[in-house]
């Protein structure tokens, strides 16, 4: 049978995700700069990623559970040996003995751990070596109290009681914790795609309409009777990549990740808003050539905007859910994958 939680086999599990994940993600790449399908390369582009982050996260959710479990009998365990310890059994004696009861996830811990003081291992390192197993800060704490008592004596029932009792109660305080922030996370993840919407919103209509040039004219007479007019033409729309010093760096960003190539001024254009006269009147091809770098420097610039608010809201959430930025990479390879979708097919 396989023992998800071997360290062999879970290296296995990450090489094998890594190299198919990187494989979808250059073959996206691939695809994307050599203009053959920017819909396939944003489905590649997904799915390496999805490789690339669905693995690593059901092992470490798998993990966490498993610490979880630990925690969750970590008290029983800390009461047990309390009571044994209180019939006047030496330390070593007392965890002897509880190791011949069921403790659940804890069992196999608490019997290696057996094992070793019975072939002369001291009690202080044996209890270190299951911590360390065990990997949980929690545990690692109590194991400390607990080798503090076995050297400096006192009234050693009484100390792992109060032990239990702050576990149980650091446990209910995380558990509130975490289902707290686990909303805060959604709320985050909504605001993020309400983020991406409005980028798309801007860039489809609002943008286009800079190359308008409405003229609104009003005439009154008397009380409330009078007519009024409103002109609607069209001008040529200014190359914002010329404006230096950040907009030629931003237009060389987006031409370096092939963003020119997807733009179509004629695709934002109104139809039939304007007859052939007032199209002649615009400027031509290089008009048309400002309009692009225009729409060049807009494009790249949200699309910035958009990484930046991900890597962002990533960092936070991790810290957030776990305490520690590397935590959060999942939650920024998945906001990244999700822009880079968002911008391919609909921007």
């Amino acid at each position: 049978m396989i023992d998800i939680f071997d360290a062999k086999f879970q290296k296995n599990i990450k090489i094998a995700s890594l190299v198919i994940g990187l494989f979808f993600v250059l073959g996206g790449s691939a695809v994307y700069f050599l203009d053959i399908n920017r819909k396939a390369s944003a489905f590649f582009f997904m799915i390496g990623v999805l490789f690339l982050i669905i693995p690593m996260s059901i092992l470490n959710y798998l993990k966490f559970r498993k610490q979880d479990n630990l925690e969750e009998e970590f008290p029983v365990f800390i009461k047990n040996f309390a009571e044994i310890k209180k019939t006047g059994m030496s330390f070593p004696q007392a965890f002897e003995q509880i190791s011949h009861t069921d403790l659940g996830p804890l069992t196999p811990h608490i019997k290696k751990t057996a094992a070793q003081i019975s072939w002369g291992i001291p009690f202080p390192k044996a209890l270190k070596n299951l911590a360390a197993a065990i990997n949980s800060k929690i545990i690692k704490q109590s194991f400390i109290v607990i080798s503090e008592a076995f050297e400096m004596g006192g009234n050693v029932v009484n100390t792992m009681r109060d032990l239990a009792r702050n576990i149980y109660s650091i446990k209910e305080i995380n558990e509130r914790r975490e289902a707290t922030i686990s909303q805060q996370i959604m709320v985050m993840y909504f605001i993020f795609f309400i983020f991406l919407g409005t980028l798309v919103g801007i860039y489809k209509m609002l943008i286009p309409m800079l190359s308008l040039d409405i003229d609104i004219g009003s005439t009154f007479s008397g009380g409330f009777g009078g007519d009024s007019s409103m002109g609607v033409s069209k001008k040529a729309m200014p190359n914002f990549c010329d404006v230096p010093p950040v907009a030629p760096l931003l237009c060389a960003f987006g031409s370096a990740l092939g963003f020119d190539k997807d733009i179509n001024v004629k695709e934002y254009e109104p139809p039939d808003m304007f007859s052939a006269e007032e199209e002649s009147d615009v400027g031509g091809e290089d008009s048309l050539e400002d309009a692009e770098q225009s729409y060049l420097y807009f494009k790249s610039l949200f699309f910035l905007m958009a990484m930046v608010q991900a890597s962002c809201t990533g960092v936070i959430a991790g810290v957030l859910k776990r305490g520690n930025i590397v935590a959060g990479f999942n939650h920024m390879a998945f906001m990244y994958v999700s822009v880079m979708v968002v911008f391919i097919l609909f921007v």
